[in-house]
């Protein structure tokens, strides 16, 4: 079985920054300054913007996911995000939204024999009431 892990490394987080790549680029901000904000190479930038990486799942097309890279776009505009704090906005999203059980379905397209109404990881690992190692 495929560790959540590796769907959110594989599919999920790709999939996050390109929607956040597209709503910058929507705004006006070009390719090599989402690089720049995102600490990625300007190619990756432009595999984002054409399609060719980050097409795991339209991550737009949920309203919930799309409220939460609205919100990772108006801190990178408004607050100037950059680098790690940028990364870890994505990280909380994606671990709020594994909590959600939001993913299931890209598991489950990856892992058919995986049922979602049985798993329970994702809400137990991402909630932080279930959280072994609390944060501080």
């Amino acid at each position: 079985m495929k560790s959540v892990f590796e769907i959110v490394y594989r599919y999920i987080e790709p999939s996050i920054k390109r929607g956040v790549t597209i709503k910058l680029y929507e705004k006006g901000i070009p390719g090599v300054k989402i690089a720049e904000i995102l600490s990625v190479s300007p190619s990756l930038i432009t595999r984002y913007i054409k399609g060719e990486k980050g097409t795991g799942f339209n991550p737009l097309e949920d309203p919930r996911i799309n409220e939460l890279i609205d919100d990772i776009v108006d801190k990178i505009l408004s607050d100037g995000l950059r680098g790690y704090e940028v990364e870890r906005e994505i990280h909380l999203a994606i671990a709020a939204l594994l909590a959600e059980k939001r993913f299931c379905h890209i598991h489950k397209n990856v892992e058919p024999l995986i049922n979602p109404l049985k798993c329970n990881i994702c809400a137990e690992l991402f909630t932080p009431r279930y959280r072994l190692f609390p944060t501080r």
